[in-house]
């Protein structure tokens, strides 16, 4: 009788673990493959354009193996195939190579990005591709500035940039700077047509003892131009830490950095983010850590991740205050684990967001899922998890985040999976 009284309390744990599943269908838009000059194994998500195209990169694939951009386009009536057209092959003669992370979109079509390595240090670019003016010649290509990470200087990107209401871009690098623990970056656009970008390091990580290192991921920006990221390692805990980077009040100033946030990985916290922030109304911001949160869970006992909260102070000065929305059980109990994409808010402030592994139990769950998070409807209540869909190979195996489109439809892709095993893209009606 006491071993079935166990087994009723062990069930009715799992049960109250279990997050809610909805019944949506995943629809696979492009299959990546190898050959023919296509692009492979992507590592980013995508960016939805006006007319509901969407825009990434590969890291693989193209002409010379060394990476794309591409265009998908929604067919012209319901129920047809999209259309894939490579916008940029790299070229492995003077140029950039192997583009890991997401585009931004610019004004009038621009599309903003960055590459791992370059022609002639090695140390990633920053680019500008920008469509056909007539349409037909084909889109071109500008390298907007070559790190070198010399004397001090940026190196290795590590974050798709963000475009400032001043029309700079804002990035993140993960090494150099003046202490080598990683910079921010701007680049200014010329003042003439056909001028070259200016690039300054706004802030050098790892200067004072306590400071955080390796950012990683987007940049959030207000309307003061004021930007917040994440940093993967450092903090007042070694468990990485979330940082506010004001500007100076007079321009040519220095930028005032400040650590809102260092993740403990106790009671409860996470640590280790793997993501850039999102920035809600007021002043929220959200984001994820790749451990931490519930600990002692089967296959990953230091905490299969959070999605966390962070509130600013009441008072200038004042120190934000974090919130863990969701602590993730990982493939044990259907869940998610190490969350690994900046989240996309919706309309009524839902979070939607990716893990790299959990959901199903198959080969440990190393599948990946999509999930949504629903505010409470009474403040201070509990958020909800919705596992909207957990991937089991042949429709894809690790996403790389979410982008909201028309109608709040889900766009992304993953990075192996589908009938090549190269990775698809896909769309999902929450």
């Amino acid at each position: 009788m006491q071993a079935f009284r166990n087994a009723i309390r062990a069930v009715s744990v799992i049960l109250a673990l279990w997050p809610s599943l909805y019944g949506q269908s995943l629809a696979t838009l492009f299959t990546f493959a190898v050959g023919s000059g296509g692009g492979s194994q992507p590592q980013s998500g995508v960016a939805v354009g006006p007319q509901g195209q969407l825009y990434g990169t590969t890291p693989f694939g193209g002409t010379d193996n060394i990476g794309l951009v591409y265009e998908l386009l929604p067919p012209q009536s319901p129920g047809g195939a999209w259309t894939d057209t490579v916008l940029h092959s790299f070229a492995s003669q003077g140029e950039a190579a192997y583009p890991t992370l997401g585009l931004t979109l610019g004004h009038s079509g621009v599309l903003y990005g960055v590459t791992g390595l370059n022609a002639t240090y090695g140390d990633g670019t920053v680019f500008e591709l920008s469509p056909p003016i007539p349409p037909g010649i084909g889109w071109h290509l500008q390298i907007l500035y070559n790190f070198t990470g010399a004397s001090g200087g940026a190196e290795n990107p590590s974050g798709s940039l963000a475009l400032g209401s001043d029309g700079a871009l804002y990035g993140v690098t993960s090494m150099g700077g003046a202490a080598q623990g990683g910079t921010v970056f701007r680049l200014t656009p010329p003042s003439t047509v056909g001028g070259a970008w200016t690039e300054d390091v706004l802030y050098s990580f790892g200067g004072y003892t306590g400071d955080g290192t390796s950012p990683i991921g987007n940049l959030a920006i207000d309307s003061s131009l004021t930007l917040y990221g994440a940093l993967s390692a450092g903090g007042a805990f070694q468990g990485g830490a979330i940082f506010q980077l004001a500007p100076p009040a007079q321009p040519g100033g220095t930028w005032t950095e400040t650590l809102i946030h260092s993740f403990t990985g106790q009671n409860g916290d996470g640590y280790t983010p793997a993501a850039g922030l999102a920035l809600g109304p007021k002043g929220l911001l959200y984001g994820t850590t790749k451990q931490g949160g519930r600990t002692g869970i089967p296959f990953c006992k230091a905490g299969c991740g959070t999605v966390f909260e962070l509130d600013p102070p009441g008072s200038p000065g004042g120190p934000w205050t974090e919130t863990i929305l969701r602590a993730l059980t990982g493939v044990s109990t259907g869940d998610g684990s190490e969350p690994n994409s900046t989240l996309a808010l919706g309309p009524n402030g839902e979070l939607y967001g990716t893990t790299l592994m959990g959901g199903t139990p198959a080969e440990y769950g190393l599948r990946g899922t999509i999930f949504e998070l629903v505010p409470p409807s009474v403040p201070a209540g509990v958020w909800t998890e919705v596992l909207l869909h957990r991937f089991t190979g042949p429709d894809g195996w690790a996403p790389n985040g979410v982008a909201l489109g028309p109608n709040s439809t889900l766009y992304g892709t993953t990075l192996a999976g589908g009938t090549s095993n190269r990775g698809i893209a896909f769309e999902l009606i929450p």
